[in-house]
C-alpha cells in the first residue's frame, strides 16, 4: 500500500485542487436552484458555505470568549491542515476536511451565540436533516428499498455479468466505484480509481504497482464520476460501450493511452 507522504505533493496542486473543487461544489449547486430544487441536493456546497460563514462569525468575536478562539483555531486546522500539508490532491480528498464541514453548523451556532439550553438538540436536528437530505437522492421509494438490501453492489453486480461475454483485464473508475468492485466482484477483476479531472493514476490510498503494471485485454472504464466528454479527451474514443442499468462503460482495447495517464503522476515522483 502506497499512502502519499505530508509535503510530497506541492501546495500549489492542493490550492489547485481546492478551487476545482469549490467550484464544482458551487455549480452543481447553481444548477439544482436553477432546476427548482429538484435532484441530488448538493450537500458539500451547503457545508462550505456554512463553515466559511461560521468562521467569519468567530474571527469577529474571537477576542470576546475563549471558547469561541479555540473553535476558530481548531476549525481552521482541520480545514487547512489537509491543504498546507499536501495531502488534498483529488476528489476524493474532501474526506479530510469532513469533520469540519460536518460539525460546521454547531460552530454557527455557538459563534452567534445560541441559546445554549437548545444548542445541542438543535445541532443534533440539524445533523439528523442534513443526513436526510443526503439520503433522498433515489426518485422513488422502490429504488431506495432496492439499494438499502442490495448485498452485491450494483458496479461489481455489472463487472461479473460482463465479464462472462468479454474478457476484463481492468477496470477504471472513481474511488468508491473501485473499492465497491475490488471488494464484492466475485470475477476477482483488478479495478482501480483514478484522479477525477486529470484521470490519472491516484496518489490515494493506493498500491502504485497498480497503475505502473500492463494490463493486456478490454478495458472497462465506468463513466459515472469521471465526465463522458473528459474520458474520451484523455483516453481516447471508446473501442465500445454498454449500459448496465443506471451505469455507462466504456470498453477500450489499446492500453496504451490510458496507461500513459496511469503511470504519469508516480513517474513525477520517483
Amino acid at each position: 500500500m502506497f499512502i502519499e507522504r505530508s509535503g510530497k505533493i506541492s501546495i500549489d496542486r492542493s490550492l489547485a485542487q481546492v478551487t476545482t473543487d469549490c467550484i464544482r461544489f458551487f455549480t452543481e449547486a447553481q444548477v439544482w436552484i436553477h432546476s427548482g430544487l429538484k435532484g441530488k441536493v448538493p450537500i458539500p456546497a451547503i457545508l462550505i458555505l456554512i463553515l466559511i460563514v461560521a468562521l467569519a462569525f468567530s474571527l469577529i468575536r474571537i477576542k470576546k470568549s475563549k471558547s469561541t478562539a479555540f473553535l476558530f483555531f481548531l476549525f481552521a486546522i482541520l480545514c487547512f491542515a489537509p491543504i498546507v500539508t499536501g495531502s488534498y490532491i483529488d476528489e476524493y480528498s474532501l474526506r479530510y476536511v469532513s469533520p469540519a464541514l460536518i460539525l460546521a453548523p454547531f460552530l454557527l451556532l455557538s459563534a452567534t451565540e445560541f441559546p445554549k439550553r437548545t444548542l445541542t438538540l438543535t445541532t443534533f436536528i440539524l445533523f439528523l436533516l442534513l443526513l436526510f437530505i443526503g439520503q433522498k437522492t433515489s426518485p422513488n421509494i422502490e429504488n431506495s428499498f432496492d439499494r438499502l438490501f442490495r448485498t452485491v453492489p450494483q458496479e461489481a453486480q455489472c463487472v461479473d455479468e460482463i465479464s462472462e461475454k468479454t474478457q476484463i483485464s481492468l477496470v477504471i473508475s472513481d474511488f468508491w466505484t473501485a473499492k465497491r468492485i475490488r471488494v464484492f466482484s466475485k470475477k476477482r477483476i483488478p479495478s482501480i480509481h483514478v484522479a477525477y479531472g486529470t484521470l490519472e493514476g491516484s496518489h490515494t490510498i493506493s498500491n502504485r504497482e497498480w497503475y505502473l503494471k500492463d494490463y493486456p485485454g478490454t478495458i472497462a472504464v465506468f463513466t459515472q464520476g469521471l465526465e463522458e466528454k473528459r474520458i474520451q479527451e484523455i483516453y481516447g474514443t471508446p473501442s465500445g460501450q454498454t449500459q448496465c442499468k443506471e451505469l455507462k462503460i466504456y470498453f477500450y482495447e489499446d492500453f496504451r493511452k490510458i496507461g500513459e495517464a496511469l503511470r504519469k503522476p508516480f513517474q513525477k515522483t520517483k
